[in-house]
């Protein structure tokens, strides 16, 4: 890919700093009450719900995730966001012939619950996928009952590196991960930044420890919305280019994949990567449209997912066009 235009731009560094001085300033001395809704709806689910509803819930809401709530510990056990929905089916795919039924992952979507998926993630390898064996006992429709019992207890066994067989870490040493990552109301803009850039998260749930309630649901996109508006004195640093701030990616580091791509390996890469976004370029180097997680929500409307295995630049085409921004 060339590298952008920028050789002749020049950044004022003092301005610079000042803008950044400004922007510390006004996130410390705000608080995720500010930041939150006068009347807003909060979507928790069980864990116990249907991995399926869960899907169709975050999709009907538009909402970037969803604390889970367990019953039988009266506690918060995490939170579900299209993380999970990638995972899920990353792991339950199986490349049968282009533009048939996935059998394993429509029989898992329609059987799991939120729980029952999460607590067999947990036996898996952080980079595995679902063993061969497991989808074939899925294709021939065996209840998912049985699979998860057999994936606890002592984990089932799979193949590393040379061939080796490995058993994954047992449930009890992974699952203390599977907690709710919150902030408490009062906490400044600036802990809640540090928090979602530390976590690697879109979104964060706003905890009321007193009355053990989520009253909010903050995401890059809320802050985003609430602070820029606020940043007149700092006008000036956002007049300087993206490219010398230093914000975002550039020349060869640029991750893009073509958009002749199935949908399910572009979900591959994205996870490869742990990037939550990808640009699609065409058979020229041009950028033709950018694929992201939340994308993911349009493969509601197709039961039988079939659509992962098409074009990724098909499927976007289908959708909304893309927003571009340029160096200046």
């Amino acid at each position: 890919m060339a590298a952008p235009p920028h050789n002749n731009l020049s950044i004022d560094i003092d301005v610079v700093e000042e803008g950044r001085k400004c922007v510390v300033d006004l996130l410390h001395s705000l608080r995720a009450y500010d930041v939150m809704a006068e009347s807003c709806k909060v979507l928790v689910y069980d864990t116990e719900l249907p991995f399926k509803q869960a899907y169709h819930g975050l999709v009907e809401h538009d909402t970037d995730g969803a604390p889970l709530w367990n019953n039988k510990t009266s506690s918060f056990a995490g939170c579900f966001s299209t993380t999970d929905i990638v995972d899920f089916m990353r792991t339950f795919y199986t490349s049968s012939s282009p533009g048939s039924p996935k059998v394993a992952l429509t029989t898992a979507f329609s059987q799991l619950t939120v729980a029952s998926w999460r607590e067999y993630a947990m036996t898996l390898r952080p980079d595995q996928l679902i063993s061969p064996e497991i989808h074939r006992m899925l294709s021939e429709k065996l209840r998912l009952e049985e699979v998860m019992k057999s994936s606890k207890g002592e984990g089932m066994a799979v193949e590393g590196e040379g061939g080796a067989v490995v058993s994954p870490p047992p449930l009890s040493s992974r699952v203390s991960h599977m907690r709710l990552i919150a902030v408490d109301p009062e906490e400044s803009l600036f802990t809640i930044s540090q928090k979602l850039r530390r976590y690697r998260i879109h979104s964060m749930p706003v905890l009321d420890v007193e009355q053990n309630a989520v009253v909010s649901l903050l995401s890059h996109r809320q802050l985003l919305s609430y602070l820029l508006p606020r940043f007149v004195d700092s006008k000036r640093y956002f007049d300087q280019p993206l490219c010398l701030l230093g914000v975002g990616v550039f020349d060869e580091a640029v991750l893009v994949v073509p958009d002749t791509a199935s949908v399910i390996s572009v979900l591959n890469v994205m996870w490869e990567k742990k990037v939550s976004a990808v640009p699609l370029v065409n058979e020229a180097g041009q950028v033709t449209d950018l694929y992201g997680r939340k994308d993911i929500n349009f493969l509601a409307n197709d039961p039988g997912f079939m659509v992962l295995d098409a074009p990724v630049g098909e499927v976007r085409r289908a959708q909304v066009g893309m927003v571009r921004c340029t160096f200046l």
